[in-house]
């Protein structure tokens, strides 16, 4: 069965299964990120419903090129 749940599993183990230990060392490795986007899309559309005047902000840092 091909559920998400199966498929994101699936990408996991092939992930890890295709680092090759003999010349990775550790912390080397490709990060990933996995994410269910209907769990955040569901997660968005309560927020809109429950808190609709709150709108998120994110802070941003800038760093100059002078440094």
């Amino acid at each position: 069965m091909n559920t998400p749940k199966h498929l994101i599993g699936n990408a996991l183990k092939e992930r890890v299964q295709n680092i090759d230990h003999d010349v990775c060392e550790p912390g080397d490795e490709d990060t990933f990120f996995v994410a269910d986007l209907g769990e955040v899309y569901r997660q968005h559309m309560r927020w809109k419903l429950n808190l609709p005047r709150v709108k998120p902000f994110y802070g941003k840092i800038i760093l100059s090129t002078d440094i």
